[in-house]
């Protein structure tokens, strides 16, 4: 799944429109500071954060162990994600520069 679709698998349930941007340029800010060398683990952190909280807010019923599991996986997938699509652009970005 591309980091796209993540990010819009993340956002299904929201009908905000400035909440789904808000969202979504966090996880932005947070893939390029990762690209920019910040620690993966607080970039883990922060990513857990903004999962979890988007969790308990589409489902706000949810038990809070199933909620922090399923948080857990997606800041897993999503970071997964991160680290691709950061390594992705380097590449391209070395490629660029480079005849063949």
């Amino acid at each position: 799944m591309s980091w796209e679709a993540k990010i819009l698998n993340l956002l299904g349930d929201i009908q905000d429109p400035a909440l789904r941007m808000r969202i979504a340029m966090t996880l932005n800010y947070l893939r390029d500071a990762l690209s920019a060398g910040v620690s993966p683990q607080e970039i883990r952190n922060d990513v857990f954060d903004v999962v979890y909280t988007v969790l308990d807010f589409k489902e706000p019923f949810l038990n809070p162990d199933e909620k922090r599991k399923k948080a857990e996986e997606m800041t897993n997938d999503i970071i997964r994600e991160m680290k691709l699509n950061v390594m992705h652009r380097m590449i391209m970005s070395k490629l660029r520069f480079t005849r063949y």
